[in-house]
């Protein structure tokens, strides 16, 4: 079942999140897009294809069913194709880290 955890941060390095899924409210941080810094981590579509949209908020998801005090720290590293580069894991990670 779903376990107590206040105080703890999960930060989700993926291709962003849906801030307005009513599952997510009140529960994420403000995050980080390694894509783009200028913008929020939020999914876009921007792939070729886009198969991997919704991906980051899937996890963001499980995340709030399973541990359901925690906080959602939002980190896009990935674009809607689950594309990214090894630079930008890496900016984003140092960011989780640091927050």
């Amino acid at each position: 079942g779903p376990r107590r955890a206040p105080g703890i941060v999960v930060a989700v390095l993926d291709t962003g999140v849906d801030p307005t899924h009513p599952l997510l409210a009140g529960r994420l941080n403000p995050g980080f897009n390694a894509l783009d810094p200028t913008r929020p981590p939020v999914e876009r579509l921007d792939g070729a294809h886009n198969r991997a949209y919704g991906h980051g908020t899937m996890i963001a998801g499980l995340i709030a069913h399973i541990a359901p005090d925690a906080r959602i720290l939002p980190v896009r590293v990935l674009d809607a194709d689950g594309v990214g580069s090894t630079s930008g894991v890496l900016a984003g990670l140092r960011f989780a880290l640091r927050n």
